[in-house]
């Protein structure tokens, strides 16, 4: 990532004082006033901020913000203060801010679109307003699941992509933070290349200004005028995808396995006397001693090999081999193995040295997903035949 003072052409001091010393700790105090100092949300950095601003072009008439309140802050005192000399935002630049925070600002600064849930684009009405360039840092996950009637789980959603689809149709312009493996650096690279390329994208640039753990974190840029245009791309592929690989056995148990209401039930109370066990995921808990067969868990009756479907960072969790009269949580995803000697086998194949190695190079997120175990060659012992 460049310095700031690098990102500006540019170099009065003024400039990059105000820059450097006076927009990092105003961005900061933002973001704390707005989302707590304990907020489980990450700010956007500065320079990722800067380098947006400097690679989308120059910002002018109708501007939609979607963020942590900081970008907003960011351009609001780019334009506002005298101070800078500018090159890369209009003094007559309209702001306005779309965010599920409680916050108001006066009339002269910028409008604030206020929706109930920025994790559910698609509840977000945009009333068929048009903007000249749209600057995005969306949520990236869903994580407020929910439990319906039969106590099935489902699975959360993918909001950074609606949200591609949702600035692409509203704004002319528009450069947007989000998740690159899976999406556009693994085996569905082809085909979000084909759909984005419709949309105007021109580039898609690495960034590691987020000291918080997350990797695998990119900005896309689009432009309505550079559709069909060959794309600027940082990334690519690591490791090469072998004939057979492993992701393709691996299950999903998130739309059907026992719920979170159920787990949370055996937490606070042992009920239901019986033989079977059920496993929790990531956390560890082993509920012994119970009888789940009112629960639906389509698992049930094989020899299964389960991980967290969360992980590990950039390496595999922890596998366990569990019987076939066992449960497992809603979180979980497994391979199912012929017998118990295949599932012992799987379960130090996948703890040793050369397949964590993999993993470091493949994994961009925590998790385990059929992506992640694409870049791995089905082991000769596993479904013979």
């Amino acid at each position: 990532m460049n310095s700031v003072s690098t990102l500006l052409r540019d170099k009065a001091a003024v400039t990059k004082t105000i820059l450097e010393v006076k927009l990092g700790p105003l961005l900061e105090e933002t973001f704390n006033k707005w989302h707590g100092d304990d907020s489980q949300q990450a700010p956007t950095p500065l320079p990722l901020i800067l380098e947006m601003i400097t690679k989308i072009g120059f910002i002018t008439g109708e501007v939609l913000i979607i963020s942590n309140v900081d970008i907003f802050v960011a351009l609001v005192m780019l334009r506002d203060d005298s101070r800078i000399i500018q090159e890369y935002i209009s003094p007559n630049a309209k702001l306005t801010l779309l965010t599920d925070t409680d916050i108001e600002v006066p009339e002269h600064v910028g409008t604030v679109i206020k929706v109930d849930n920025l994790n559910k684009p698609a509840k977000i009405d945009m009333m068929g307003k048009k903007f000249d360039i749209a600057i995005a840092n969306p949520p990236y996950n869903d994580d407020s699941s929910s439990v319906d009637d039969s106590n099935l789980h489902k699975s959360s959603k993918t909001p950074y992509k609606q949200f591609i689809d949702m600035l692409t149709d509203c704004s002319d312009k528009s450069a947007v933070i989000a998740p690159t493996k899976s999406y556009w650096v693994g085996p569905n690279k082809d085909s979000t290349k084909r759909k984005l390329t419709r949309k105007g994208l021109y580039r898609v640039s690495k960034t590691d200004a987020f000291n918080i753990g997350l990797k695998g974190i990119g900005v896309y840029y689009f432009d309505k005028d550079k559709v069909g245009t060959d794309i600027e791309d940082e990334f690519e592929i690591l490791l090469p995808r072998p004939k057979r690989p492993l992701g393709d056995f691996l299950i999903y148990g998130s739309g059907s396995l026992i719920s979170a209401d159920v787990i949370a039930d055996v937490k606070e109370k042992k009920f239901n006397e019986g033989t079977d066990t059920l496993y929790v995921t990531q956390k560890r808990d082993v509920f012994p001693n119970l009888d789940l067969s009112s629960y639906p868990d389509p698992s049930r009756g094989k020899w299964r090999v389960i991980l967290s479907q969360n992980g590990g960072e950039h390496s595999i969790s922890e596998a366990r081999l569990i019987k076939p009269g066992d449960g497992i949580s809603y979180s979980c995803v497994y391979f199912e193995v012929p017998n118990a000697k295949v599932g012992n086998m799987l379960v130090e194949w996948l703890a040793a040295e050369e397949q964590q190695e993999i993993a470091s190079n493949s994994r961009g997120s925590s998790t385990n997903s059929k992506d992640n175990f694409a870049y791995f060659e089905t082991p000769s012992f596993l479904y013979a035949g």
